[in-house]
């Protein structure tokens, strides 16, 4: 179990809690289970004029990319690098949000149009890109790897949410056999995709490679999401236990799973991993909002801090 001391700061951290059950073993995926324990200090840190900031990606460098909320609760995406934030906005967008960034630099995320539909987009080298899955009424845009691939959910018009992948222009969509939505949030540098579905209304996370699922359900859960994957194969995320507690979780190919949970927090999330072991992640203490990140092998680590609404938008806006 991992447990975070709070520094003191301002503000707090914009991000939803919702979560699966279980653990069932694939091949590359046996269900062992252990839990490590650390008190890593965390560092707080403000965007200008920010009501509510969300962290939902990190590259090997320890550039981060998530959005803020200003005080008329307009989200903004942004790029964290070297104590700065950037600003990013998509052209003509009513909304923006950044979602993931790889080691070149290269940004995903999705904006809203004037007409509120959602758009993903890929920003390379100062230019945005839009990506519309065809025949979807949204797109959403969520992580990228180094070799470009980017992985994504698109809306039918049936309202219905599937898993899709680009690559070198070429589009894939998929769904987990059996489920009534599927979305995909992480890609590593090989490829593995992971995300979460619904059956029965329940959910569950998933593990997708060479055209083969595998379900992720955290021991002594009700709900798991999974929501980022490196390239050793470590996948977190946060899951709900009988009593509806969020915690966030990290778990590793040999099947051991790092509970993590913020003292005092009524929910803990974990949303991106990079391949230093570096996560970034979200808790709610008192109704408060708090986003950071923080390297598994040492103490230590970092808050990324604002001041927002309590309720809202969920951390895919």
């Amino acid at each position: 179990m991992v447990r975070m001391t709070r520094s003191p700061g301002p503000g707090f951290m914009y991000v939803a809690v919702i979560g699966l059950l279980g653990l069932l073993a694939a091949p590359g995926m046996p269900a062992a289970l252990a839990q490590s324990t650390a008190a890593p200090v965390a560092k707080p840190v403000e965007p200008p004029s920010s009501a509510s900031t969300v962290v939902r990606g990190i590259n090997d460098d320890g550039r981060m990319v998530g959005f803020y909320l200003d005080k008329s609760k307009r989200p903004h995406g942004y790029l964290f690098a070297d104590g700065q934030f950037t600003p990013i906005e998509a052209p003509g967008a009513g909304a923006t949000v950044a979602g993931g960034i790889n080691n070149a630099g290269d940004i995903v995320g999705y904006y809203r149009d004037a007409g509120r539909t959602p758009h993903g987009y890929r920003l390379s080298g100062g230019k945005f890109t839009t990506i519309d899955v065809p025949g979807a009424a949204a797109t959403y845009a969520d992580d990228i790897n180094d070799a470009g691939q980017i992985v994504g959910t698109y809306d039918d018009r049936a309202g219905h949410s599937h898993g899709f992948m680009l690559t070198g222009g070429q589009l894939s969509t998929f769904d987990v056999p059996g489920a009534t939505t599927t979305l995909a949030y992480g890609i590593n540098r090989a490829g593995q995709v992971v995300g979460y579905y619904e059956a029965g209304r329940i959910a569950h996370g998933f593990f997708y490679a060479g055209g083969h699922f595998a379900t992720i359900d955290i021991p002594n859960a009700v709900r798991t999401w999974a929501w980022g994957i490196n390239g050793a194969g470590q996948i977190v995320g946060y899951y709900q236990d009988n009593a509806q507690a969020i915690h966030g979780f990290v778990r590793d190919v040999s099947g051991h799973v790092t509970t993590i949970d913020v003292p005092g927090a009524t929910a803990t999330n974990v949303f991106g991993i990079n391949d230093t072991g570096s996560i970034v992640g979200a808790d709610i203490h008192k109704g408060v909002y708090y986003g950071w990140s923080m390297p598994l092998h040492a103490i230590g680590g970092e808050r990324i801090l604002g001041a927002a609404p309590r309720g809202g938008a969920g951390p895919g806006y």
